[in-house]
């Protein structure tokens, strides 16, 4: 084994769902409610009574349960693979409203590697198309480096 090589790590497969299940037998995952656009009724029950009206440029937070699945794959299974994870949910101006750093760390011996991020609700600040980006930073990275985008469109029924 060459301690100086580094072992690649790579997005294998990335997805948004409401939930998932896996099995305990066969480790095999299922995923349920893959959706790439949610509705958000009623916004003016998300405010608080006593709250002034939402303004532009407000952020709201919305109850929505649903996951970030991503499952990894590295070159190597007899080297030694770290890596870490950055998801980013950014709304349709650009604006970073939520920020996870997981460390991607792969059992002995195992080629792949899964991380399912359970996520309560989402901030949202208008209708459009919101994005969970999804970047890697490896041993031989100096930054992290966008691996995949998630799309979600978001609408909001008055």
């Amino acid at each position: 084994m060459n301690k100086d090589k580094i072992n690649k790590v790579g997005l294998f497969w990335a997805m948004v769902c409401g939930s998932s299940s896996v099995d305990q037998n066969t480790n095999n995952l299922s995923l349920f409610n893959v959706f790439e656009e949610i509705t958000v009724n009623n916004l003016s029950a998300q405010i608080p009574q006593g709250q002034p009206q939402i303004k532009p440029g407000d952020t709201i937070a919305v109850l929505f349960p649903h996951e970030v699945i991503t499952v990894w794959s590295r070159d190597d299974v007899d080297q030694e693979a770290r890596a870490e994870m950055k998801v980013e949910f950014i709304d349709p101006s650009g604006k970073v409203l939520f920020s996870n750093n997981p460390a991607i760390l792969f059992e002995d011996k195992k080629q792949r590697m899964r991380i399912i991020m359970k996520i309560n609700g989402m901030q949202i600040t208008k209708p459009g198309l919101y994005r969970y980006v999804i970047s890697l930073k490896t041993l031989a990275d100096a930054s992290a480096k966008e691996v995949a985008t998630l799309p979600i469109m978001v609408k909001i029924a008055i």
